[in-house]
């Protein structure tokens, strides 16, 4: 059984390393495609035969190219086209029984042999598999990143009650590609297909399916959570906000001091004043 990954990154370079080398040693193949106005990874990833560097521009034609810049311009969020683009770029290989729709801050954790579990919904068009949600474990400021982030982050935050509350749709698919066909629509979450749990249910819940499910790096350091939605432009209405973060984190709230002093430090870093967004 032959089982890709598709992930799109941007400017990834203190974690991409560690999801690489997690996965590939799965013995997984790996196709990232960096967005538009990211820096180059390629130093990374060429130090792995099984993973494969792209630019999403690879994915549309040379016509489409002024619109995809447009867009990313002005954040119109591009997941879901690039998600299809790219199902049908593996598809097109004709090599892949199964693809891994995730991001680099997921990390597939089994308990059984992957391909023993999805053997068994080869009859189905994806699995759908849950998230377990980590946490800045204590980290205010952006730690070094000498030693994997699986070994950093290692407290579980209380995303999962806020999200299912918010979305109900905490999930990310493993979509089978001999059932693939260019008429299927996937979305981040879910999608209208034939679909099932990795826990062989079909209706959404909370549960996490302890054989296969995903260990989801959400929030990082509260300094980095506050780039990724100020700089990077990943604020959402509800979701990705300051408010989100403290459902997430409780306890941080109670940690006057270094908080207050995260403030000035973003003041001067980022120009942000956390105050304008509580």
């Amino acid at each position: 059984m032959n089982i890709a990954i598709f992930t799109v990154i941007k400017d990834e370079q203190d974690y991409l390393n560690d999801f690489l080398k997690y996965h590939t040693e799965m013995g997984l193949h790996i196709f990232v495609f960096e967005d538009l106005f990211s820096n180059s990874h390629s130093d990374i990833c060429c130090k792995y035969e099984n993973v494969e560097l792209h630019s999403v521009k690879e994915l549309y034609e040379e016509k489409e190219i002024s619109q995809l810049v447009y867009n990313r311009q002005n954040h119109i969020p591009p997941q879901t086209d690039y998600i299809n683009r790219g199902l049908r770029y593996i598809h097109s290989l004709n090599k892949y029984d199964w693809c891994w729709l995730i991001d680099i801050d997921e990390y597939i954790t089994i308990t059984e042999p992957l391909e023993d579990i999805l053997n068994r919904f080869k009859e189905y068009d994806a699995v759908m598999v849950y998230w377990k949600n980590y946490g800045c474990s204590g980290h205010f400021y952006k730690p070094i990143y000498d030693k994997p982030i699986y070994e950093i982050y290692k407290e579980e935050c209380g995303y999962e009650l806020f999200s299912d509350r918010k979305y109900n749709n905490i999930t990310k698919f493993c979509v089978n590609m001999n059932k693939w066909n260019d008429s299927m629509n996937y979305k981040i979450h879910n999608a209208k297909v034939k679909w099932i749990k990795a826990n062989s249910t079909f209706n959404r819940g909370v549960e996490v399916f302890e054989p296969l499910y995903l260990r989801h790096y959400i929030t990082k350091s509260f300094e980095e959570y506050c780039h990724k939605i100020f700089v990077r432009g990943m604020m959402h209405p509800n979701h990705r906000t300051i408010k989100s973060f403290f459902e997430m984190q409780p306890q941080y709230k109670k940690r006057i001091s270094e908080y207050k002093l995260l403030h000035e430090h973003l003041k001067k870093t980022i120009g942000v004043d956390l105050n304008d967004y509580i």
